[in-house]
């Protein structure tokens, strides 16, 4: 099969579902635009693995910037990325100082 038969081929099975999303609306373009999402930045991350990026941060960047604008409208949407960031500062520190606790209790 050639390159362009197998791009008419998705064509004509997306199609249908993206207009289907659309037509309903709300969740559905939601999951639609997740979908999508995901599969993007995969694409980016193997194309990028020599750099090793945080492929899970950006995952969950990607879940929680559409989650804040499906909740709260586009105003929310930016707030999925930094929230994502405090979060994992927070557990680092959190570990951090776990450790250093453990190690002033062992005496190391």
């Amino acid at each position: 099969m050639t390159e362009l038969v197998s791009r008419i081929l998705v064509a004509l099975v997306g199609l249908p579902l993206v207009f289907g999303a659309v037509w309903l609306g709300g969740w559905w373009v939601f999951a639609l635009v997740l979908v999508a999402a995901l599969v993007a930045l995969h694409e980016l991350y193997v194309m990028a693995r020599a750099l090793r990026p945080l492929v899970l941060a950006g995952y969950a960047g990607a879940v929680l910037a559409l989650l804040g604008a499906q909740l709260g409208g586009l105003e929310w949407m930016p707030a999925g990325p930094p929230g994502l960031l405090w979060w994992l500062m927070s557990s680092a520190m959190g570990c951090l100082l776990a450790r250093a606790a453990l190690y002033g209790l062992i005496g190391l």
